[in-house]
Order: structure tokens, then sequence, then C-alpha cells
């Protein structure tokens, strides 16, 4: 190839303005006085009465409200690529998920999450991997993100274990990003259901959508 030509003299006939759309604000969130705090609260409450799991729901809500100090102990020197956000905040979810895999699967998932940002919001989430066994679970899901809900939003990589007795599971398993793979948290949960093996391994990639309800700050 001697020569490459390339004529760009017709963009001066584009109208961007005309073409252009501007994008409007953001929705905003609704902020929580203290009385719609307290009606939160007593909800809460209520709900726990009929059903006792219900009070797992206010570590979210508590996340928002009222963030912890978070304090992170970085490593001196860790492997390239794997080096945490250098702000410290932290985002906490609960929820269910389900899957089904043999050799390949699918997970979903859903619930709540509360930042020491001051948000809370409702997240949906969906997997494809490999498992080295064959079978299928639901239960709660306890996944912690050192990060805002901007980094649980989104695709991340994912890499984990299952042990189970009989038809319980536990599974445990580290959240990164897409290349360089910076470590974005974990995830637990518990599942029932039947599997072959007693013992597996997993790697995910999944995408998150994450919507803000309330904003605590």
């Amino acid at each position: 190839m001697k020569n490459v030509n390339i004529d760009l003299r017709d963009v001066d006939n584009i109208d961007i303005q005309a073409l252009g759309k501007l994008l409007g604000p953001p929705p905003p969130r609704t902020k929580l006085g203290p009385i719609e705090k307290a009606a939160l609260s007593a909800a809460i409450d209520i709900w726990n009465l009929a059903n006792p799991q219900a009070v797992l729901f206010r570590n979210p809500i508590d996340m928002a409200d009222s963030p912890p100090t978070v304090t992170i102990a970085k490593p001196s020197s860790v492997p390239v690529g794997m080096a945490t956000r250098a702000k410290d905040d932290v985002t906490l979810a609960l929820g269910l998920t389900g899957s089904a895999f043999n050799v390949v699967g699918i997970s979903v998932s859903g619930g709540v999450y509360g930042s020491t940002t001051g948000e809370l919001g409702v997240y949906t989430g969906g997997s494809v991997g490999v498992w080295t066994n064959a079978g299928s679970g639901m239960g709660p899901e306890y996944t912690m993100i050192f990060g805002p809900p901007s980094d649980f939003a989104g695709v991340s990589w994912g890499v984990g274990c299952d042990i189970g007795v009989g038809i319980v599971g536990t599974g445990a398993m580290l959240l990164f990003t897409l290349p360089p793979f910076r470590c974005l948290g974990f995830s637990v949960a518990l599942s029932v259901g039947p599997t072959s093996l007693p013992f597996d391994v997993t790697v995910q990639a999944s995408i998150t959508s994450t919507k803000p309800v309330l904003n605590f700050k």
C-alpha cells in the first residue's frame, strides 16, 4: 500500500447543533427526612414480626443511613492490576440468587443495596460461566463491594467455589473488574438444591444493573 487518501471535507457540512441534543439532568433521588426515616424503620419492624429474616435488610439500610468508619489495610505491594481504589467507600448488597448448570450454566440475582455514599437502591444481575459440577440451587446472597455503587454496576468476573452437604450448600466468590482485573469485592451465598458433586469451582462473567431509590445524605 503506497497511498492512503481520506477525504473529510464533507464533515464541514454537518450541522452539529441541528443534529445534536443535550442530555437532560438525571432524575433526583428522594432525600429522606427524620419522619420518612422513622416510617421506614417502623415498616421493617412490622415486617420483622411476620418474618424474622426481614431484620437482615436493616444492614443495607444502616449502611446508607449511618455509614460506618471504613478502614482498609492495604498491602504494601500487590500484583500488577490488583490495586484497590484510593477512596474507601463500601457497598453492601443483600438479595436472592439462583443458578442452574451442567458444566456450563447461568445465575440470576436481585435484591437491595446500601452504600457509605448514602445511596440505597435495588439491583438485578445475571451471570454465565463454567462449573466443575452439575446441579441447581437457590438461596440468599451477601455481597460486599470495596467501592461505591458505580463499582457494583456493570460487567465483572467472578472466581469461586461451592461446598455442599446433601441439598444444602454454601459458596464464596471473589469479584474482579475486566482486565487488568482490579479486585471489586466478594460474595457469599447459601443455596438449596441438588448437585452431582459436593465440591466445585466456578468462573463466571456477570452484569449487574443498579437503580438508586433513596439518598440518606
